[in-house]
């Protein structure tokens, strides 16, 4: 059965230190882990010093530990496109602006970001490549 823990709270409180003591934890008693962030600042790459970045990346050296730091530029982009492709078939070009600009509201990063996050949980982990 999948599992969900959530890290949350103000900065500075050690949510990344937490996290992946948890997942490093969870990943050496042999379960599959996925640690991810969708913190702009991610520093799960200095914590793991290695390179993860916006795509699921395995992590060097722990058996079943996977992460990905989602980056809100490439998520709000990744986002605004799967919003968009049903219309472009159905609308003019004046609609797709109006539609687009909607989607350039103050909270269309975070939608993005939080989109991108929720993929993991509706999807069973091992089917997206872990």
């Amino acid at each position: 059965m999948t599992k969900f823990l959530f890290f949350s709270g103000k900065g500075g409180v050690g949510k990344t230190s937490m996290a992946c003591s948890a997942a490093v934890y969870y990943a050496l008693k042999g379960e599959t882990t996925l640690i991810v962030t969708t913190d702009p600042a991610a520093n799960l790459s200095d914590v793991f010093e290695q390179e993860i970045g916006h795509m699921v990346t395995k992590i060097d050296g722990i058996d079943s530990l996977w992460a990905m730091e989602i980056n809100p530029d490439v998520a709000t982009r990744e986002y605004k496109d799967n919003a968009l492709a049903p219309m472009r078939d159905l609308f003019d070009e004046e609609m797709l602006k109006v539609a687009e600009e909607q989607l350039s509201g103050p909270c269309t990063e975070e939608m993005a970001a939080f989109d991108k996050f929720i993929d993991f949980m509706e999807d069973d982990i091992r089917s997206g490549g872990i």
